[in-house]
């Protein structure tokens, strides 16, 4: 288990549930794959240059 000291200025930072970290954790994850490109940013669609006749 985590030993909490008084007098050690990182105590506040301790987590005993994992799960609080889960969401984080999965934004930094998912943005660093996206920087990548591992993962799709976005869908990417193509656009088509409309004419007069087309508006």
């Amino acid at each position: 288990m985590n030993h909490k000291m008084s007098n050690d200025v990182t105590a506040g930072y301790i987590i005993v549930d994992v799960e609080r970290l889960r969401k984080p954790m999965q934004l930094i994850t998912t943005y660093i794959l996206k920087c990548m490109g591992v993962i799709d940013s976005a869908e990417v669609i193509s656009l088509q240059s409309a004419n007069k006749e087309q508006i």
